[in-house]
């Protein structure tokens, strides 16, 4: 896993994808980047909800969904995966899905995909369409 260690105020932490360690406690984080249709095919399969989202570095509206996310799931860790593809990374991925702008986020419930949602929703606009 790919992490990076940082301090702020000697309060350091390691944060990774999938885990957020703090103070000697683990957080499961349900956030895990993939870049390829296969990583993508492995963790799509779950009975978890799934809200599969398209972004890239450079988008502003992309930086403020990842702030919904990551709220999103440190609230409903356990019922919720996020996966999360760079569009520049893994355009294969973004061309399957027909992503034409982002953000572009799917949701899997019951394994069943959703009508896209583009651009940026807040927290709890995103959390009705869940319906958490």
């Amino acid at each position: 896993m790919k992490g990076r260690v940082g301090s702020n105020n000697n309060f350091k932490h390691i944060i990774t994808s999938r885990f957020l360690f703090s103070q000697g406690r683990k957080r499961i984080m349900s956030i895990v980047h993939v870049t390829t249709k296969k990583e993508l095919r492995e963790q799509l399969k779950t009975k978890k909800i799934v809200l599969l989202n398209f972004w890239a570095e450079w988008c502003g509206p992309c930086k403020m969904l990842a702030g919904v996310l990551n709220q999103l799931s440190e609230e409903f860790s356990g019922k919720i995966k996020i996966i999360k593809v760079n569009v520049e990374k893994s355009p294969d991925i973004a061309a399957e899905y027909k992503v034409m702008g982002i953000p572009y986020s799917r949701l899997f419930i019951h394994n069943k995909s959703s009508e896209p949602i583009i651009g940026y929703v807040p927290f709890e606009q995103l959390k009705q369409m869940i319906g958490i």
